[in-house]
C-alpha cells in the first residue's frame, strides 16, 4: 500500500469458503468514505463443474461484500473469454447475468488479452457497484 494512504483490511474477506475463486479484499480509508477494493482470480483451466461453481462462489462473495453498502471494486482476471460485453446475446451468459444479480457493472470493454492470430478477449475486468 502506498505511504500515507490509510487502509483497513476487512474482517471476512480474506477466506468465503470459496472452494475455485481466489479473492483478497481491503477496505480503504478515503478522505471523505470508505471504499472497498478487492482482487480476483480464476483458473481459465476449470471443468465444467468448477465453472460452475466458481459462479457460485463468485455470488457468495459479492452478496456479502454488498453487505458492508460501501462502493466495491473488484479488479482481477475472471477467464470468461466467451464473454462478449458488446453483444446483447451475451446478456443471457452466466457471468453476467451474476454480475446483473448483484447490481454490478463492468468496466473494462477493450480487449485485454491480445494474441497473435487468436481471437481478442475481455478477460481482466473491474466491477463495480459505483460506475
Amino acid at each position: 500500500m502506498k505511504n500515507g494512504l490509510e487502509y483497513q483490511q476487512t474482517p471476512d474477506t480474506i477466506d468465503y469458503n470459496a472452494k475455485v475463486f481466489e479473492t483478497i479484499f481491503k477496505e480503504l480509508k478515503l478522505s471523505t468514505q470508505i471504499i472497498v477494493i478487492g482482487c480476483a482470480y480464476r483458473s481459465p483451466f476449470q471443468s465444467r463443474e468448477d465453472k460452475h461453481e466458481s459462479l457460485q462462489d463468485l455470488n457468495k462473495i459479492m452478496s456479502t461484500v454488498a453487505l458492508t453498502r460501501k462502493p466495491v471494486y473488484l479488479a482481477g482476471d475472471f477467464n470468461f473469454p466467451e464473454s462478449n460485453w458488446q453483444l446483447k446475446d451475451s446478456l443471457r451468459h452466466p457471468f453476467i447475468l451474476l454480475l446483473r444479480e448483484n447490481f454490478l457493472s463492468q468496466l473494462i470493454t477493450e480487449p485485454s488479452r491480445c494474441r497473435a492470430n487468436k481471437k481478442e478477449n475481455v478477460l481482466d475486468l473491474i466491477v463495480t457497484c459505483s460506475p
